[in-house]
């Protein structure tokens, strides 16, 4: 059973409505690691209101806060339909962290 020393040492990756910003034909993401251990090899993934995969890109590593400046990284998805989307992060759920409730946020048209 892990402690909650474990716990409190994974990772955090988030993202929120306000990180996400229409730019021309293309669709600028802020991702975030507000957590305290960083999130190797992972995944920014949109996909359509049906679930499909319509975009991804690989971020190599996003560090952690521990110095308490904020660690963030940014991604440019172009070709993406006007419609609405969903954006997830670690899809795959292959990276443990200390809260999974803030990766996905829902983009309006």
């Amino acid at each position: 059973e892990r402690s909650k020393e474990d716990f409190f040492a994974r990772a955090d990756l988030a993202i929120a409505p306000e990180d996400v910003a229409r730019d021309g034909g293309a669709l600028k993401v802020t991702v975030h690691n507000v957590g305290n251990r960083a999130a190797e090899s992972f995944q920014v993934v949109a996909l359509s209101p049906d679930g499909k995969k319509l975009a991804a890109h690989t971020l190599a590593r996003l560090d952690a806060p521990l110095d308490l400046v904020p660690r963030r990284a940014e991604v440019r998805f172009t070709g993406l339909p006007s419609s609405a989307l969903t954006l997830v992060l670690d899809a795959e759920d292959l990276i443990p962290e200390i809260n999974e409730d803030n990766n996905s946020v829902r983009v309006a048209k």
